[in-house]
């Protein structure tokens, strides 16, 4: 005999599928609708199919927001000036999110490198990536803490990271 389910029971999946981080078995688990339940109504229930995808879309939402976070650091500010860093920029994140926009030149970039080279007097020239450059005007712009920032720098003056 099949079990008929309100639009009430529906709702609540939603709310259950949601608070179990969009986990889909453990949803069904705690609400005692199969899976194949569920497939139907997303087959079926327009209603449902939407309330399914704006949860998944939200999720979305919310993982990019945390992978901006990754990509840009959170910084200690001093007058506008930052001067430290509390977590650093990601360059994995930034390199991952790059290729996944299809950014010109990141398409097959495996890693950021950042190499620094002594242009003369006091300046030093850093290159990312092989190709983005920026004149550092001391040593202190470039210690191990400064190439994080000039890299970010460089990346987020021609990419918008």
């Amino acid at each position: 005999m099949a079990i008929l389910y309100s639009e009430k029971d529906k709702e609540k999946y939603i709310e259950v599928y949601i608070s179990k981080n969009m986990n889909m078995t453990e949803a069904c688990r705690a609400t005692g609708i199969s899976r194949e339940t569920v497939r139907n109504w997303l087959k079926e229930d327009g209603f449902f199919k939407s309330l399914f995808e704006d949860a998944r879309q939200q999720d979305i939402d919310d993982a990019l927001s945390m992978h901006k976070l990754l990509r840009q650091g959170i910084p200690i500010y001093d007058n506008d000036e930052i001067i430290g860093w509390i977590e650093k920029p990601d360059r994995q994140a930034i390199e991952k999110f790059l290729k996944a926009q299809k950014v010109e030149g990141w398409e097959d970039v495996k890693k950021v490198d950042a190499n620094v080279n002594k242009t003369g007097g006091d300046n030093f020239l850093v290159v990312v990536g092989g190709c983005d450059t920026k004149l550092a005007n001391s040593e202190a712009e470039i210690d191990e803490s400064g190439i994080d920032e000039l890299a970010r720098e460089i990346l987020g003056g021609e990419h918008d990271t």
